[in-house]
């Protein structure tokens, strides 16, 4: 006796899930060269501006050496997945993605922290639009996928949260409300 085609079985759900997950991993994986070349331009920009300013030198060139070392490790994956995409299944590369985005934008994250521990004073107010900024780019990256976008975003824009609310100054606090004000959007949004 044949099945019929169009039953709704166990059979059905696991090939249709299957193929959602196989779009949603090629999907992913063709953004990445997007966000490589915008994380080796924000390692560069953000190099310039706090290498002269930042006085923890040996700390800064470890976040420098952390971040490039992250973006490395997202192209290697990536190339992994484009020239031998059957070593795992989708889900795996799915999850696989996720981890690369914890590690590659925690780096820019955790680097808001420089332009608080910085002389000039508009360095965390232009810090938190990069921030923002870059969290735009996950958003329209990975904003499909739950478990990507949600595991880079609060990386990505928590530390300028908790460094801008804990400023004591009035400008400071109303520079947190926009990263807050954004992560609830785009949270809502995706």
């Amino acid at each position: 006796m044949q099945k019929d085609p169009m039953q709704n079985g166990p059979e059905k759900n696991d090939t249709t899930r299957r193929e959602i997950e196989d779009d949603l991993a090629r999907v992913l994986y063709a953004q990445d060269p997007i966000a490589f070349f915008t994380h080796w331009f924000s390692i560069t920009a953000l190099s310039a501006v706090y290498f002269g300013y930042f006085p923890e030198r040996r700390l800064f060139i470890a976040w420098i050496v952390f971040y490039s070392v992250a973006n490395c490790v997202g192209i290697a994956l990536w190339a992994w997945n484009r020239y031998w995409p059957g070593v795992l299944g989708s889900s795996k590369w799915i999850n696989l993605h996720a981890l690369r985005s914890m590690v590659l934008y925690s780096a820019p994250g955790l680097s808001i922290w420089f332009a608080f521990r910085s002389e000039p004073a508009d360095l965390p107010i232009l810090h938190t639009v990069l921030l923002v900024t870059l969290a735009v780019g996950v958003f329209m990256s990975s904003g499909f996928d739950l478990f990507n976008f949600s595991s880079a975003i609060p990386l990505l824009l928590m530390p300028a949260i908790v460094l801008n609310f804990g400023s004591p100054t009035r400008g400071r606090v109303v520079m947190g409300v926009v990263p807050v004000v954004f992560f609830v959007a785009i949270n809502i949004y995706a």
